[in-house]
């Protein structure tokens, strides 16, 4: 039984529910292979450990694969392999976990620790070869992260497990209606946006993710997870990453920050200018109801908590009031009474 993959690349506190690792032994390898230089891998499953590895090998080399090289061996259970997001290169695999939620959860922290970026799953495979479709992978993913970011902003979306279930729906909803959206309580490529921007960006989420996800359980995964990065994103700030957004994503997601905290702040905003320069995390903003100093807080890198300002209109002076002529007629000519 065997599956092989082409390498695509695919455009807070506790309060992330644990990734409770579910890792089973099994009678049969999984093993897999990964090409750095190429970014592509292959995957067998169901086999003994030699035929497995040339299997796998073989598949690697079949998408094209110039420096096949193994990542992961093991018992079995299921597997997950992730891509980082255009620009990033990276790559991360998971085998042995116990179900399929457990693979992609490993599979993707693993990928983005590596890469600095958001990943996206591209395969998920059971012992015996059974594969998830591409379009349950993604559902599962844009689920998955958009929960642990709502419950980082106080809205409860329940147990991060990348089941839209009604606690999930009703936290997409209250969001939704906070930023000014109709509350449909669906995920689409738009509200994920702005959902990323809710936290501060997706480099300030692969913090947190390291923070309470990767590092807690570091020794469970260790033998369980490959990850790499041929061209990780840089460190940088959110408001340094805004700075390179054009003019109007930028107020968008400076709107989306401010409304998300409970501001009343119409999207897009008015204006925006940032105070000193974009690693200061302060910026002087406009919209629609007020003006508001927001403040980026911990350092300049992360934003665990938002700080606004509301700075009220003040009331316009009346302008002041000319002397009118007197509007009844005046004589025209005439003559001096003696």
């Amino acid at each position: 039984m065997l599956g092989r993959g082409l390498g695509r690349l695919v455009v807070a506190a506790a309060v992330l529910a644990p990734l409770a690792w579910s890792v089973v032994p099994a009678d049969a390898a999984t093993v897999v292979y990964y090409s750095a230089p190429d970014n592509v891998y292959g995957w067998c499953a169901g086999y003994g450990y030699d035929r497995g590895h040339s299997c796998a090998k073989r598949y690697c080399i079949d998408a094209g694969g110039t420096a096949c090289e193994m990542a992961l061996e093991c018992a079995g259970g299921w597997g997950a392999i992730a891509f980082a997001q255009h620009p990033a290169i990276g790559f991360g695999a998971s085998c042995d976990m116990g179900d399929a939620v457990s693979a992609r959860k490993a599979a993707l922290v693993t990928c983005m620790a590596a890469a600095n970026a958001l990943c996206w799953t591209e395969s998920t495979f059971s012992r015996n070869a059974t594969t998830t479709s591409e379009a349950s992978n993604r559902d599962f993913d844009m689920t998955w992260f958009s929960q642990g970011m709502l419950n980082i902003r106080h809205f409860d979306a329940g147990t991060s497990d990348g089941k839209a279930g009604p606690k999930t729906r009703a936290a997409i909803g209250e969001f939704q209606t906070r930023i000014g959206r109709p509350a449909t309580g669906v995920i689409d490529d738009e509200l994920f946006l702005r959902f990323v921007d809710a936290v501060g960006g997706a480099q300030n989420y692969i913090r947190i993710i390291k923070r309470d996800l990767i590092e807690p359980n570091q020794e469970d995964l260790a033998d369980h997870v490959y990850g790499y990065a041929g061209s990780p994103l840089a460190e940088r700030s959110f408001s340094e990453e805004l700075m390179e957004r054009p003019a109007g994503e930028r107020l968008t997601a400076l709107a989306t920050v401010l409304a998300s905290d409970g501001m009343e702040c119409t999207l897009p905003a008015v204006d925006a200018q940032v105070l000193g320069d974009a690693s200061s995390g302060f910026w002087s903003i406009s919209c629609a109801e007020a003006s508001y100093t927001l403040i980026m807080s911990e350092g300049t890198r992360m934003i665990s908590r938002v700080s606004a300002t509301k700075t009220e209109p003040q009331a316009q002076p009346e302008p002041e009031r000319q002397p009118q002529a007197d509007p009844s007629p005046q004589p025209q000519g005439g003559h001096r009474r003696h």
